[in-house]
């Protein structure tokens, strides 16, 4: 099995803390040798395992290559009356469409982001007649999300650690807005590695791709857009601002691997969508 090591530092205010990491390239050979190769059968089961409709990806970084049995469900949940996907066609202002966003919604909205500098320019440039959150060095994610839910109309600003683990059911949460597909950061150096080294093993620059990134970003799209819909009585709007996604050649492999819903490039149909509900 490949890994990979290496130091980073964190300089905060008193201190400069410095950490060794170690991780590994793939994970297939863990997972045979710790799971595949001691149980007769398992069971994988997630909201997001599933990719562009195949199970491709998941079975590759797992190193599954034997017949398996496989089923895409039908979510439980009423995408096409209860949601409404806005992916705007352009703007000239984004923080002008984040604002109107958030009005149509009347506020219950969590913002994710992939970069701190974005969100504190929204977060900044963000005047509104609800309450705003922002996810803090030194903060809770608990305690955000308490504060959050209690608000009622929140506006919620965060990034990675918010993507997941977020559960909140009802008016608190009625809009979640995208602010960037969230591709892996090039200069990480344990994804750099291993696109690196899939290209290698493939002979053909540029395999990761198909292989490794647009799959991945797929999957954490799913992630976040997923913190809307948690029960079956939930409605809202989910909100990707990247209009790359309008023209780029993987527009299809996205909305593919997204719910089976309304979508519109019209901000006006946000607002009456939130009208007609409110």
């Amino acid at each position: 099995m490949k890994r990979i090591s290496w130091a980073e530092g964190k300089n905060t205010r008193n201190s400069i803390t410095v950490s060794v990491c170690s991780a590994p390239l793939d994970i297939s050979d863990l997972v045979q040798e710790a799971l595949f190769g001691k149980v007769k059968t398992v069971v994988l089961t997630s909201a997001t395992l599933a990719v562009n409709k195949s199970f491709n990806y998941l079975k590759s970084r797992l190193g599954i290559t034997d017949n398996t049995l496989e089923l895409i469900a039908e979510s439980p949940f009423d995408f096409k009356s209860n949601v409404l996907l806005f992916i705007p066609k352009e703007y000239t202002n984004e923080f002008k469409v984040a604002k109107d966003l958030v009005m149509a919604s009347k506020g219950s909205v969590l913002f994710l982001f992939t970069s701190y500098r974005a969100l504190r320019e929204h977060y900044n440039n963000m005047d509104i007649p609800y309450p705003k959150f922002i996810q803090e060095y030194g903060v809770s994610k608990s305690a955000i999300l308490e504060k959050f839910k209690k608000s009622g109309n929140g506006v919620l600003f965060a990034t990675k650690s918010f993507w997941e683990g977020v559960d909140v059911k009802g008016d608190s949460l009625k809009m979640v807005i995208i602010h960037k597909l969230p591709f892996s950061n090039p200069s990480d150096l344990l994804y750099k590695t291993r696109i690196e080294r899939m290209d290698e093993a493939t002979g053909k620059r540029g395999s990761h791709w198909m292989g490794l990134t647009l799959p991945k970003m797929c999957i954490d799209l799913k992630q976040g857009l997923g913190r809307l819909i948690r029960s079956k009585s939930d409605y809202g709007a989910m909100i990707i601002l990247d209009t790359r996604l309008n023209t780029a050649r993987y527009q299809q492999y996205v909305l593919d691997s997204l719910p089976n819903t309304y979508i519109t490039q019209k901000l006006e149909n946000v607002a009456a969508f939130f009208k007609n509900r409110i």
